[in-house]
């Protein structure tokens, strides 16, 4: 009978010093962790961030475990943001706590929050490497789910926004395509032979030229004569046609 109680009191003892350890952690973590999952889900509404496009975590907050008496039940949280940017990459929050023993919440403990907000989309790649020059052909890309956080210029969902273009760089295989690697294909391209055409009241001088420089419809650019040699400023008109510009005679 001795060994027994000298053997159940040694494992009160145990579960005591056990519950002594995990407990207060435990309580710390749930507190930090219902807090961050409330300011998320706060963040979500308050800026419409659905689910699907937008992957939110905590970059960095303090233990507020450490500084209040925080119940999930009764105290309530307000959240205020730090900076004007949109909620996307780092987002800091101010971040209040209105404790249930606070009257009338007219006291509340503040700190501050860092979101990390990631934005995903789904948007084209390139299946392959893109030279520059090269005309796009929708077999050259795929859809794919993609972290367009960084994004920094318009990024391509479709590939009716791209028809008739071409590349002006360079585009790795598994590239995103962005609106800045494109342009219009040019009405007049370096090297290309061009009708100019001066006008003068009924009469119309025409003659021939080679593009010195590419330029679209309205674009002034250089043209050296073929016949003369001689380099002058016209306006495109069109495709392969251009007017001789007022005082571009050179």
């Amino acid at each position: 009978m001795i060994h027994q109680s000298k053997y159940a009191t040694h494992l009160i003892g145990l579960l005591i010093i056990a519950l002594s350890m995990v407990g207060p952690g435990e309580s710390e973590a749930n507190i930090d962790d219902d807090i961050a999952s409330r300011v998320i889900e706060m963040t979500r509404s308050q800026w419409e961030l659905d689910k699907m496009r937008y992957q939110i975590a905590v970059r960095m907050a303090p233990s507020f475990a450490d500084e209040i008496n925080y119940n999930s039940h009764t105290d309530s949280i307000a959240i205020t943001p730090l900076t004007s940017a949109k909620p996307v990459g780092l987002f800091p929050l101010l971040i209040e706590i209105f404790t249930n023993h606070d009257k009338n919440n007219s006291k509340a403990w503040r700190s501050q929050m860092t979101l990390n907000i990631k934005v995903f989309d789904s948007v084209l790649v390139a299946n392959e490497r893109i030279k520059v020059g090269t005309l796009v052909d929708p077999s050259m890309f795929k859809s794919q789910w993609a972290d367009i956080t960084r994004a920094t210029d318009k990024v391509i969902k479709e590939i009716e926004e791209i028809k008739g273009k071409r590349f002006k760089r360079n585009i790795t295989e598994g590239g995103m395509i962005t609106s800045s690697a494109l342009e219009n294909i040019p009405d007049v391209e370096y090297g290309d032979v061009v009708a100019i055409l001066l006008r003068n009241g009924a009469l119309t001088i025409r003659a021939t030229g080679t593009a010195l420089q590419k330029g679209y419809t309205g674009e002034t650019i250089r043209v050296k004569n073929t016949n003369s040699r001689r380099i002058v400023s016209v306006v495109i008109t069109g495709p392969g046609e251009t007017t001789i510009a007022i005082g571009g005679r050179k």
